[in-house]
């Protein structure tokens, strides 16, 4: 796997492509940890975010230059 926070892995692995092309980029990046309010924590909050949303669109933009014209991203 990847570490899909780490910018410099996602250059490592477009990087490690050279000249080949997608034609198709899924990406699949979630953690989920569950905490009541009583337990409430910014910092686990703020991990998700970082994975769940972040993750995939760092993901993407890295790779855009590998993807054929038309590719598709999912």
């Amino acid at each position: 796997g990847v570490d899909v926070t780490d910018d410099a892995a996602l250059h490592r692995v477009a990087s490690s492509l050279g000249n080949h092309s997608l034609d198709g980029l899924i990406v699949v990046a979630g953690v989920l940890e569950r905490h009541g309010l009583d337990n409430f924590s910014a910092a686990s909050i703020a991990r998700q975010l970082e994975i769940n949303a972040l993750g995939p669109i760092r993901s993407v933009v890295a790779l855009k230059g590998a993807l054929k014209a038309g590719a598709k991203v999912g």
